[in-house]
């Protein structure tokens, strides 16, 4: 029995690890696919030949993960029906893809096959889906029923081997007859299986030659969608570009809300991999809290509604966001909800930045109108034109040179044809622009003026490299009629335009890229903090040596990629001025000119000193964050305070939102609309009575209040449940007024007085009985002290006793699991050594843990023993203490004359070693450097207070003359602490880090702030990750005064 129940034992594991193994030929068929369908993607968007081979190596792992799991579920037949059915839905999708690429190839796909061919990729997609779940459903069902097998044969094995010492002899005869029988099993099942894989076999064949049909078919209907195919291209390349710049959650889940699928946004927001988070549930990745938020929405969802919402999501690792969501359920064939598509976008930023929008279309308005002054001022002509070739801008200088208004003018369709009558002359001009594109310079045409006269102009297009919104196109015009006179106005309008530039604040540069040289305007070097040179021209390493280090590859990558795609370039960057350092924002805006060979020869552009916006930026951010602290400090006020709180949001106050406290007075939910002027059907069913009268809808105090615009105060009303039950509330009402003081609703406050008036009718009672009491409870208290004494010592020796009765048990199971890891190593697999492993890994952890909770026990239940202590004498035992640690981590510690104190000795040891210990461990790759200090606080004989300004902190901890102390200061370069845990470091098992990154129990800080609240001391730390943590104690002097400093130091010792 003991052999079969091994025997069982082994196959029952070797049934878990097949189905592990067939789970995992799933995840294969799900990968090749996936690969196929990149490298179908990549070659459509990229037409990238290096792509078709990813595509054949998906198929490839397709096929051979398909003929994995063949081979390994031929013993079960519900799994060779459904992958039956599976594998030619899997075909017929590679197929589709596979003649998708040759139309691409063939360049003959229009947009209708396009689309065909996507739609029946889509509806296959879904039916693999499908069917592989419902596999792996099975196979998982399968890996509990074995798992729990197996687990069943362990316990039988051990209870059966404890009799098998006893009859092993016996056994032994059974085990080889059972052998013998179980080969004979084994030879005839693989006689069946050799008579299935033949059957198999010949159903693959025949379902080839099915699939060879289907391949002619769909060969036949691709001929004709050809067509379609290179706008389908084209409409793809667009969308894929939009949706890759989407910084949106893109997912599906199932009816179970598992992942199915998700983008790469998923792992920029949990930081976890798009690969581990499939399979996943909702509720694991983002947390209880935000579950419990969106679970409503995603339950609709999982009805069949179309759900689109907007809230804010506690997340768990990644704090609280705002979110809009929108959920599209996805049917099946039956009407079947199957999941739901998600599409989840970040709108925390576009919420905060709304008042920011707003002060910057003030700007940009006053900024357009500025521009649009300017340009009517310039003293050259300037005119734009429409998408539709109408005149939109015809400034000042248009009007004087051709005497045309602008109302004559802008918007006239017939301007055309008033400024170049001659039909065939304005057809050339016309014909010419549209060859040359909006990109010239100095091009002459003849304007008729409207006294008849004709003027030569120099035309200048620029419109392509400095687009400006609205205008399709704009010029700038010269009339060159009397060409001396003309060069000197268009020396005129440059100086103008260069102090218009100038008085904007804006700096200008080109630089001659082939020669590494620039040239600056005057407000460019002062810009960047150099004096002007005589000729504006300055090597282009100058600019470089003041922009900031970590913003160089940024400037590189996007001046790269404006040359590379011949677009704008666009950089918001920072610069180091070279008079003063100081670090200053800048926008730079600019554009690459090319040759005629189409090499980029020089960049032209503007930049812009930013910083006020940049502070701007930073002072609404801190400002919506306060005020979102403060939205939040009332929400969790309203729903802690304990007087009723109703918020009518509409002046006829039909629906009231209450808080928790109201709720329960009015024995409704908190949910539901607590109105008595709502609808019948939303109105609650309590009634509203004072002094005996029912009061009706327009006489209810919040109501009244709203109604008539005052404020209702002090009024006692009775409510009557449904069941009868009467509680009586003092009530108060508001009415809620806009910006205009017109009332948009109500707020009132509700205190429950039942008590109160229950109270004070027992009050006289209870004053009579309270001086019986209070002798009564003297009495009490005086035996309850004297017990309090008695049950601390009591339980100093139950904590000594429970840690070594709790150790000895461990003590065992450790060794005895060692003895069983070493003596049955050649019994125990891999999976039975790591088991043992764990144990004693646990029963370690477990002891340090007694030791630590028993330490920590003993702090706060030991008396202290106060005595003259010498601090760095402490130190250098403490030193000693670590030297092995120390020397381990090539540690420095340095420190200043500590002082002397009166102190619990062992306890100032413990709390030194705790901290410094700490410092070691908690370190980066570089070796620690901790430094210990002290100062001293003096008041005496003042009244006022003195405060301690901590170093490098706005942190203040006020002490009073009567309480004037040491500060202790240990400072480290270690890994540093988030701020938001700096409060919650001090409790006890609290661990910020895993076990595998630092050992510990999370009880050292716990004991270090016991020790100093015993000493009437504090404790708090100041950190910064990645730059280190600063903890600060103080410790009282003797309550008989400063501790005398010219004590024998070495008689503390």
């Amino acid at each position: 029995r003991s052999y079969l129940n091994v025997q069982e034992l082994v196959e029952s594991r070797r049934s878990v690890e097949h189905t592990h193994q067939v789970l995992e030929t799933f995840n294969k068929i799900l990968s090749g696919m996936e690969n196929a369908q990149r490298g179908w993607r990549g070659y459509v968007f990229l037409k990238d030949d290096r792509e078709l081979n990813i595509l054949r190596t998906g198929i490839q792992e397709t096929n051979r993960a398909i003929a994995q799991t063949r081979q390994l579920t031929q013993d079960n037949l519900g799994q060779q029906r459904r992958l039956d059915q599976l594998q030619p839905l899997i075909a017929k999708r590679l197929t589709v893809l596979q003649q998708f690429v040759d139309l691409v190839r063939q360049n003959k796909a229009d947009l209708s096959t396009q689309r065909t061919l996507l739609k029946q990729t889509l509806i296959l997609q879904q039916d693999i889906q499908t069917r592989l779940q419902e596999m792996e459903g099975v196979e998982r069902t399968l890996l509990q029923q074995r798992a729990a097998a197996v687990d069943a044969n362990v316990e039988r094995s051990a209870q059966v081997n404890g009799i098998g010492y006893i009859l092993s002899f016996s056994i032994l005869t059974g085990v080889f007859l059972l052998l013998q029988k179980q080969i004979y099993t084994r030879k005839n099942a693989e006689t069946a299986l050799q008579q299935v894989n033949e059957q198999l076999e010949t159903r693959v064949q025949e379902r080839t030659m099915e699939l060879a049909e289907a391949n002619v078919s769909l060969a036949a209907e691709l001929k004709e969608r050809k067509l379609a195919e290179q706008s389908l291209r084209d409409s793809e390349r667009q969308l894929r570009l939009i949706t890759d710049a989407l910084p949106v959650l893109i997912s599906y889940l199932d009816s179970k809300q598992y992942y199915r699928f998700n983008n790469r946004t998923y792992q920029e927001w949990f930081k976890v991999s798009q690969k581990d988070l499939t399979g996943q549930s909702l509720k694991h990745v983002v947390g209880e809290l935000a579950y419990q938020t969106i679970c409503p929405y995603a339950e609709a969802a999982l009805a069949g509604q179309k759900v689109d919402y907007e809230v804010e999501v506690p997340y768990r690792d990644d704090g609280a966001r705002w979110v809009h969501a929108t959920y599209i359920p996805d049917f099946g064939e039956q009407g079947e909800v199957k999941g739901y598509f998600a599409l989840v976008s970040d709108i925390s930023e576009a919420k905060r930045n709304q008042a920011e929008r707003q002060q910057s279309e003030e700007q940009i308005r006053r900024s357009e109108e500025r521009l649009h002054l300017v340009l009517q001022n310039m003293p050259v002509m300037l005119d734009a034109f429409d998408e539709e070739g109408n005149i939109i801008e015809w400034n000042r200088e248009c009007e004087r040179v051709t005497g045309y208004r602008a109302d004559e003018v802008v918007g006239n369709p017939q301007s055309i044809e008033r400024l170049y009558p001659d039909p065939a002359y304005r057809q050339q001009m016309m014909q010419a622009w549209s060859d040359r594109g909006n990109n010239y310079r100095q091009w002459e045409w003849d304007i008729t003026c409207k006294d008849g006269s004709i003027k030569t102009i120099s035309w200048s297009n620029i419109s392509d490299k400095f687009p400006i919104p609205g205008w399709a196109s704009w010029g700038i015009g010269v009339d060159v009629t009397d060409r001396q006179q003309a060069e000197k106005q268009l020396r005129q309008s440059e100086q103008r335009l260069s102090l218009a530039i100038e008085g904007s604040g804006m700096a200008t540069w080109d630089v001659d890229i082939q020669a590494d040289k620039a040239l600056w305007s005057e407000q460019h070097f002062k810009l960047l903090g150099y004096d002007p040179a005589p000729n504006g021209e300055v090597m282009l390493e100058k600019w470089r040596s003041r922009v900031h280090p970590e913003d160089m590859p940024k400037i590189r990558e996007a001046s790269t990629r404006s040359q590379r795609e011949r677009s704008p370039y666009s950089m918001e960057h920072r610069i180091i001025r070279a008079d003063n350092g100081e670090i200053v924002w800048v926008a730079a805006f600019g554009r690459a000119v090319f040759n005629e060979a189409g090499q980029a020869v020089r960049f032209v552009g503007i930049l812009i000193d930013i910083s006020d916006r940049k502070v701007a930026e930073e002072e609404i951010t801190q400002l919506n964050q306060a005020l979102n602290r403060q939205v939040k400090q009332l929400e969790t006020l309203l729903e802690v305070i304990p007087i009723g709180i109703g918020i009518a949001q509409d002046p006829n106050c039909n629906h009231i939102k209450v808080n928790p406290a109201f709720a329960k007075q009015l024995g409704i939910p908190s949910t539901i609309n607590a109105s008595l002027s709502a609808p019948n059907k939303e109105a609650p069913t309590f009634k509203i009575y004072r002094d005996g009268k029912e009061l009706s809808a327009e006489e209810l105090p919040m109501q009244y209040a709203a109604a008539h615009g005052v404020e209702v105060m002090d009024v006692e009303v009775d409510v009557v449940h449904e069941d009868g039950r009467v509680i009586t509330l003092l009530e108060y009402a508001a009415p809620l007024l806009d910006e205009q003081s017109q009332i948009i609703g109500c707020v009132g406050a509700f205190l429950d007085i039942t008590e109160r008036k229950l109270a004070k009718a027992a009050l006289q009672q209870i004053n009579e009985k309270l001086e019986i009491k209070v002798q009564e409870r003297t009495a009490e208290l005086n035996q309850t002290n004297a017990d309090l004494i008695r049950s601390n010592q009591e339980l100093e020796q139950f904590a000594y006793v429970a840690s070594h009765d709790l150790q000895e048990p461990l003590r065992a199971v450790t060794g005895y699991t060692q003895l069983l890891a070493k003596d049955y190593e050649d019994q125990l697999d891999e999976t039975g050594q790591q088991y043992a492993a764990y144990v004693i890994e646990g029963a370690t952890r477990m002891q340090q843990l007694i030791q630590d909770l028993l330490l920590y026990s003993r702090i706060g239940t030991r008396d202290l023993v106060l005595a003259p202590v010498d601090c760095n004498a402490v130190l250098k035992r403490v030193l000693d203490n670590l030297q092995v640690a120390i020397a381990e981590s090539n540690a420095t510690i340095t420190s200043d004359s500590l002082p002397l104190i009166t102190a619990d000795k062992t306890q100032l040891t413990q709390l030194f070693q705790n901290l410094i210990g700490n410092a070691i461990k908690f370190r980066r790759e570089e070796p620690p450097h901790i430094h210990i200090s002290s100062t001293w606080s003096s008041d005496a004989g003042r009244s006022h207070h003195s405060e301690l300004q901590t170093p490098n902190s706005e942190t203040q901890t006020t002490i009073s003359a009567a309480e004037s102390a040491y500060l202790f200061t240990i400072r480290d370069n270690g890994i540093g602490i988030k701020p938001r845990y700096l409060e919650r470091i001090f409790e006890i098992f609290k661990r910020l880090h895993t076990r595998r990154e630092f050992p510990g129990t999370g009880i050292g800080l716990a004991v270090c702030k016991k020790i100093i609240d015993r000493h009437n001391g504090r404790i708090w730390a100041e950190s910064e990750p990645e730059i280190g943590t600063t903890f600060y104690f103080t410790l009282p002097p003797s309550p008989y005064g400063r501790p005398n400093l010219e004590l024998n130091r070495d008689s503390t010792d």
